[in-house]
């Protein structure tokens, strides 16, 4: 649960979220989890507000924090853990300096492991976040630790990249998972709280078919036929539980390919275009502007800068 003590929403204090920006991390279907550590001295914890599609699981080591996630505001502190769902506005500001370990996943990784079971009610407690107590936890001393203990352990696979690394690091986000949920389940409190979770089976059958055609025209009627829910159902469960339409998500997903395709000094920008679906080039600048937050021909020549 949040601390109540220090928790306070403020629902009439939203301007921030006119300036959210959709944000990109290195992750993909061969590199699904990406993991952290966090080190801001003052100020915001990111340049502009913002989202992005992967879930997202931060503990608090040091320092202090205001945290905004969406019409919520509240104080972050050592040994609280925030749980982010895809999709969900926010940003931080630092009040003292801060440390942090933070986890980036996507869904599917749950989804991978048991879609009709555990994976799909733990994936439910991070979509469904209909208050500030659900999307910030502050267990007990000693589970705190543990969590500490397998992020730490975590960070060290990432950033050695071994052999085993992705298989251990799976295998230390369910764990780490488990442990938090199974506590909140101990206190009554998080996947109880927040009833039964949407069937994710046709979710994920969308996502699939997404990632197999997204080179190709979609329409929404082959999209539900994939998912097997009629369209309607389609737009219901994709807002439900990613906080997005269908093709939102097409529409980025075809961007992060395009942007992993920029890095290929042969690929042009048209080239590119034509390649992830896009068959008018304005318009994929246009698009690409609005998740990138720069045109492809800039992109490129950041990504020149780096190298």
């Amino acid at each position: 649960m949040a601390k109540k003590s220090n928790s306070r929403l403020t629902a009439n204090n939203l301007a921030w979220l006119a300036d959210v920006k959709e944000s990109r991390h290195p992750l993909s279907d061969i590199q699904p989890i990406w993991v952290r550590r966090a080190i801001i001295p003052h100020g915001p914890s990111v340049r502009r507000p913002e989202y992005h599609p992967y879930c997202e699981i931060c503990i608090y080591l040091s320092g202090e924090a205001i945290q905004y996630a969406g019409r919520y505001q509240f104080r972050r502190q050592p040994g609280d853990v925030f749980l982010a769902g895809p999709c969900l506005p926010h940003y931080g500001v630092i009040t003292k300096p801060l440390t942090a370990l933070i986890v980036y996943f996507l869904p599917a990784v749950l989804l991978n492991l048991d879609p009709q079971g555990d994976g799909a009610r733990i994936l439910h407690r991070f979509t469904a976040q209909s208050s500030k107590d659900s999307l910030c936890a502050t267990p007990s001393a000693a589970v705190f630790q543990r969590l500490t203990t397998m992020l730490e352990e975590m960070l060290t696979e990432f950033e050695k990249a071994r052999f085993g690394s992705k298989l251990k690091l799976q295998g230390l986000l369910v764990q780490c998972l488990v442990e938090l949920l199974r506590w909140e389940q101990s206190r009554r409190s998080g996947l109880e709280e927040h009833g039964a979770p949407e069937p994710w089976a046709p979710v994920e059958r969308a996502l699939q078919y997404l990632r197999e055609h997204f080179t190709d025209r979609v329409y929404a009627q082959q999209v539900a036929e994939a998912a097997g829910v009629s369209e309607s159902q389609l737009r219901r469960l994709f807002q439900k539980t990613l906080g997005t339409s269908w093709i939102h998500y097409l529409q980025r997903y075809r961007i992060h390919r395009a942007a992993a395709l920029l890095f290929e000094p042969t690929k042009t920008v048209t080239e590119t275009a034509f390649a992830v679906g896009f068959e008018d080039l304005g318009h994929f600048i246009t698009v690409f502007r609005t998740h990138m937050g720069v045109s492809p021909s800039q992109y490129i020549k950041n990504l020149a800068r780096r190298t």
